[in-house]
């Protein structure tokens, strides 16, 4: 997940493949904790909600890589600077998720997951605080209560998502909601280890999407 830029013996095609690799493994590993108890389903249903709406630089530049081979090529180059303007980004990104404990990473997807099921902010900080994942009070002793500032935390992590009204409107909507846009040969092998694990997930970046289009 080393993000680089792309060197002068690379070809764009050689560097998107590399790309794709590195917001893939940032994916895996960011979200590993909720994945690996994940039905293929579920695992299908949070990638495709991230890859719509999340902020989240891995899934910023998947997005913009979509679109790339469905453009012109006056367009590709406006693509390739937008995916370019946030290379710095995701090599910072990555360096903050690996140095992250497995809570906050846990956290943070459990909360994702949560609010794609219909939670809101405060049911899933109830929710965490009864389950130990988040501390009630800020000692045993003063019970100050953490709450107030666990909601700050999860609502960061939502804040771009779409309200419950619209999340009704996609679920109705089920087969059209997906981001289907990558071709199969533009995916490199990735280790063995996640092969078992992330083979639904995988299997959305190899179809193409009929609607895909850079803004």
């Amino acid at each position: 997940m080393e993000f680089l830029v792309k060197t002068d013996d690379q070809t764009v095609n050689e560097y998107i493949y590399e790309l794709q690799d590195d917001c893939f493994r940032l994916h895996m590993f960011s979200k590993e904790l909720v994945l690996e108890i994940f039905t293929e389903k579920q695992r299908e249903s949070l990638f495709e909600f991230l890859m719509d709406y999340s902020d989240e630089p891995q899934y910023q530049i998947l997005r913009l890589l979509g679109f790339y081979h469905e453009v012109n090529p006056q367009r590709q180059e406006a693509v390739l600077l937008k995916i370019f303007a946030l290379i710095d980004e995701a090599r910072e990104y990555s360096k903050n998720i690996l140095t992250q404990s497995p809570e906050d990473r846990r956290i943070r997807a459990s909360a994702e997951w949560m609010y794609l099921d219909g939670d809101s902010v405060s049911d899933i900080v109830n929710e965490m605080i009864s389950t130990g994942l988040l501390e009630e009070y800020i000692d045993d002793i003063q019970k100050v209560s953490l709450k107030d500032a666990h909601i700050k935390r999860i609502n960061e992590y939502v804040k771009g998502f779409p309200n419950f009204e619209k999340l009704n409107e996609i679920d109705k909507q089920d087969e059209s909601f997906r981001h289907n846009f990558l071709d199969l040969e533009k995916v490199k092998h990735l280790d063995s280890k996640t092969d078992e694990m992330d083979t639904q997930v995988r299997s959305i970046l190899v179809k193409h999407s009929d609607d895909s289009g850079a803004n």
